[in-house]
């Protein structure tokens, strides 16, 4: 909960997705849907074992990151 409107820039700052973080969530579902579409159900991205609970939350991100951005919010 923000009590002055000079503290909304700071919050959408911080809470905000970073690009890189847009930029790992669309890389992640990427190869996500590419291994998918191969019989896969999980893939490895970065190091990192992504299935279908790893790819909602990107989408979920990047949802976010998309509706700020139509809002006019700092989304970097």
């Amino acid at each position: 909960m923000l009590i002055h409107p000079s503290h909304v820039a700071i919050a959408n700052e911080v809470f905000s997705p970073s690009q890189f973080e847009v930029d790992f969530y669309a890389g992640m579902i990427q190869a996500f849907e590419q291994a998918e579409a191969e019989g896969a159900a999980a893939v490895l991205y970065e190091d990192m074992h992504i299935d279908y609970a790893h790819v909602k939350t990107a989408r979920e991100v990047l949802d976010y990151h998309d509706r700020l951005s139509v809002a006019g919010g700092s989304a970097a």
